[in-house]
């Protein structure tokens, strides 16, 4: 039987986990397996950080996802080839995901998420629309994620990917044509 948070955590521990909904405390126990690697990974969700051992986890399972997208549509990806391929127990993917969907749907919002706030803290001062703004920043992104958004793009991605970042894209634009219309009809 699995291990419930309040007999994995310490008492002190144990204490800070009423400030969670009952919800966030069933989303918590049903993560965690009778496992070492689950109890610590509990600990991060718990502490609000993520461990360095769950950021490499993670690393790799989006690796091994990356590499995976080269050859294959995100259908024909089952969990135990891409936890064979990473070398990670599978008991350990679900840890941290639900499936294989679950996990590309994650990896893109945390991606968009990064995307809107590069977005949002650069704004628009400039009278010139071609200079070096949001276009700028939205390659210098596309180049930090390239192994990501090459397969999402290409033939195995997906196309819900393709059409978010499209909106995305087309919605800032306009943010940036509104501005600069603005910034003219105010001189």
């Amino acid at each position: 039987m699995p291990k419930k948070i309040e007999q994995i955590l310490e008492t002190e521990e144990a204490a800070h986990i009423s400030q969670f909904t009952q919800d966030d405390n069933d989303w918590i126990n049903s993560r965690i397996h009778d496992r070492a690697d689950g109890e610590a990974g509990v600990e991060c969700v718990i502490r609000g950080k993520m461990d360095r051992r769950v950021r490499k986890t993670r690393a790799l399972l989006l690796q091994g996802l990356v590499k995976m997208l080269e050859t294959h549509d995100i259908q024909d990806i089952s969990v135990k080839e891409l936890t064979e391929l990473v070398d990670i127990n599978r008991g350990t993917f679900y840890l941290h995901y639900d499936d294989i969907y679950d996990m590309l749907h994650k990896v893109e919002d945390e991606m968009f998420q990064e995307f809107n706030e590069i977005m949002e803290q650069k704004p628009v001062v400039t009278n010139s629309l071609a200079s070096q703004g949001p276009l700028l920043e939205f390659f210098h992104f596309l180049d930090r994620h390239r192994d990501l958004a090459k397969v999402m793009i290409g033939p195995h991605g997906d196309l819900a990917f393709v059409n978010r970042l499209k909106d995305q894209i087309e919605k800032r634009t306009l943010q940036v044509l509104e501005s600069a219309q603005d910034r003219k009809s105010v001189v």
